[in-house]
C-alpha cells in the first residue's frame, strides 16, 4: 500500500491510476466538484473506488449559518446528499455504498464542545487564551449546525466501473 498527498485540482498525481483515493472532511472546502470528481475519476483505474467521508447540506442554511460555514468551516459549497450523489454519477462514478453519519456526528460535535469546555482551564493554560477561544467557538458552531439540522454527514463508497 502507498500513500500519496497532492492537491487533486491539479490534476490526476503522478503514479496514476490509482486503485483508491479516500477523502475524510476534505471535500467540503472544494465548491468546483465537476472538476473535483472528473480528475478523481481520471485517477482511478477502472474499478477504481473513492471512499468519502464529508459534510452535505440538510435544509437552507440561514444566511448566519452560510456565513458561518463559509468563514469558519471554510465550506464554501454544501450540496444536499442527492446533489452529491449526482455530482458523483455525472462523473462517472456509481454508489456502491452510502451511510448517513449525521446522528453519529452531531453527537460527536456536542460531545467535542462539551469536553472542551470541560476542560478549558487547561486547554487556556497549554494553548493559550486566543487559541482556546478559536477552538470553542469553531467547535460551537460546528456543534450549533448540527443541532440546527443545517449540516449532516455522509459516508459514501463509488467505484469508477470498468468499461
Amino acid at each position: 500500500m502507498r500513500h500519496l498527498c497532492a492537491n487533486i485540482l491539479d490534476g490526476p498525481p503522478a503514479g496514476a491510476p490509482f486503485d483508491h483515493a479516500v477523502s475524510f472532511l476534505c471535500f467540503l472546502h472544494i465548491p468546483d466538484r465537476r472538476r473535483l470528481f472528473s480528475v478523481i475519476a481520471a485517477s482511478l483505474a477502472a474499478g477504481g473506488f473513492v471512499y468519502i467521508e464529508d459534510f452535505v447540506g440538510l435544509r437552507q442554511p440561514s444566511a448566519a449559518e452560510a456565513a458561518a460555514l463559509a468563514t469558519k468551516v471554510m465550506c464554501p459549497y454544501l450540496p444536499h446528499r442527492d446533489r452529491y450523489a449526482a455530482d458523483l454519477a455525472e462523473a462517472g462514478f456509481e454508489i456502491v455504498d452510502s451511510e448517513n453519519q449525521t446522528a453519529l456526528w452531531r453527537d460527536f460535535t456536542a460531545s467535542r464542545l462539551g469536553a472542551f469546555r470541560d476542560a478549558r482551564p487547561a486547554k487556556v493554560a497549554m494553548l493559550g487564551a486566543d487559541l482556546a477561544d478559536g477552538l470553542e467557538d469553531f467547535y460551537a458552531v460546528m456543534a450549533g449546525l448540527f443541532a440546527a439540522g443545517a449540516v449532516g454527514g455522509w459516508r459514501v463508497v463509488a467505484r469508477r466501473p470498468a468499461p
